[in-house]
């Protein structure tokens, strides 16, 4: 059993039509969000960060996830899946 040292999670940002939405102050749709600590596998890997500011903004892709463990090796895990924000916040 390995242990990751450290992550990426890949994302992406899409409108509520599906197509891509932009940050408003890079441009970007495609961010890269990084942990730094162990990854245990068999384990959740919870990663927040506020990474983007959208106004259209409806929901986010996980595209992939790429681990570095311990001994130096490297796995990229595509994950694909999308979730929506459903804490009606974005419903005032």
């Amino acid at each position: 059993m390995r242990k990751g040292l450290a992550s990426t999670v890949k994302v992406s940002t899409f409108n509520p039509v599906g197509d891509p939405s932009y940050d408003e102050h890079s441009g970007k749709n495609s961010f890269n969000l990084q942990y730094v600590g162990p990854v245990i596998p068999g384990l959740e890997l919870g990663v927040f960060e506020l990474f983007t500011y959208q106004g259209a903004l409806d929901s986010i892709r996980i595209d992939e996830v790429d681990l570095e463990y311990a001994d130096g090796t490297k796995e990229t895990v595509v994950y694909n899946r999308t979730t929506k924000d459903d804490s009606g916040l974005n419903n005032r």
